[in-house]
């Protein structure tokens, strides 16, 4: 995910890079020097926070957010029962 995705057309590109950087420091930072409070929440600090930057630089798209559901009901086992295999 810090290149881009798998696929992507700018898989690797310095600015998904930066990006990622961007957010590793800032949940170190908030880890460390940040209240004991906000320490305990530094990886959704660093969400937030890469969110934040990321959108005035267009990383993100949000056009299918509009178009979802305002709620919905998963289905139980969609992808099939659990399973057990020890060994």
């Amino acid at each position: 995910w810090v290149a881009g995705g798998e696929g992507a057309k700018d898989f690797g590109a310095p600015k998904n890079l930066a990006l990622a950087l961007f957010v590793l420091l800032v949940v170190i930072g908030v880890q460390r020097f940040a209240p004991a409070v906000l320490g305990r929440i530094a990886v959704l600090v660093g969400i937030v926070a890469g969110v934040l930057v990321a959108i005035p630089f267009g990383f993100t798209d949000f056009g299918g957010v509009g178009d979802a559901d305002w709620a919905g009901i998963s289905t139980p086992f969609h992808f099939g029962a659990p399973t057990f295999e020890a060994g």
